[in-house]
């Protein structure tokens, strides 16, 4: 492809294992339940052929919330994330979301060690709003499947979990390049799905 109209973008995931076997074997030990949240600040990067942009060190914010669901045999988890800066005319909203589902391979005798191997699904829409004269708007929408790996190291009541994943396939939406979209934010939603492309990478790029 000799277009870069690209935006740089998150890894996705998803991957399937046919370790189903074990699933009987977890529904007789008690899951342990994990909520989180997060409220940081940090600094973003955007490099957006279609509007122009090469960015450095948006402030940004960022508020997450994850759940997971682990018991010596399989591990679930549900990650969602919003990310949004600005920086002079330029506005960033990242929104992120995952759902993981792996299965124990490797684990030590008294159950302090455990790595799971499984799949996950991912969906990261980015929107940027570039103001000018008018408004013109430029997004990144992908939905993607991946391998997916977590080692977790469990001691008392504290642990360490470490997660993988690598994008195997997906499907992801760019503005075309001869259009300028200034409408509305429901006509930007309804628009940032239309001309899907089929991905495997973590910049995304549309067909020729």
């Amino acid at each position: 492809m000799t277009k870069s109209n690209s935006i740089k973008e998150r890894a996705l995931p998803v991957f399937w294992m046919l370790l189903f076997f074990q699933h009987g074997l977890a529904q007789n030990t008690q899951p342990i339940r994990f909520h989180s949240f997060v409220l940081g600040a940090s600094s973003v990067s955007i490099t957006d052929n279609y509007s122009g942009l090469i960015l450095r060190g948006i402030r940004s914010s960022e508020l997450a919330y994850s759940y997971s669901v682990i018991s010596p045999y399989r591990k679930k988890s549900i990650v969602i994330a919003w990310n949004n800066g600005q920086a002079g005319n330029v506005k960033l909203n990242d929104f992120f979301a995952a759902y993981a589902d792996a299965f124990s391979v490797v684990k030590n005798k008294n159950g302090r060690f455990n790595t799971y191997l499984g799949y996950a699904i991912s969906t990261n829409p980015v929107f940027i709003t570039k103001q000018n004269e008018g408004k013109q708007y430029s997004w990144a929408t992908s939905t993607s499947l991946s391998a997916y790996s977590s080692s977790v190291y469990s001691w008392k009541n504290n642990s360490i979990s470490l997660d993988l994943s690598v994008p195997v396939a997906g499907f992801a939406s760019r503005p075309e390049s001869s259009k300028v979209y200034s409408g509305n934010v429901n006509e930007l939603l309804y628009e940032s799905h239309d001309n899907l492309f089929f991905t495997s990478s973590t910049i995304l790029k549309p067909r020729q």
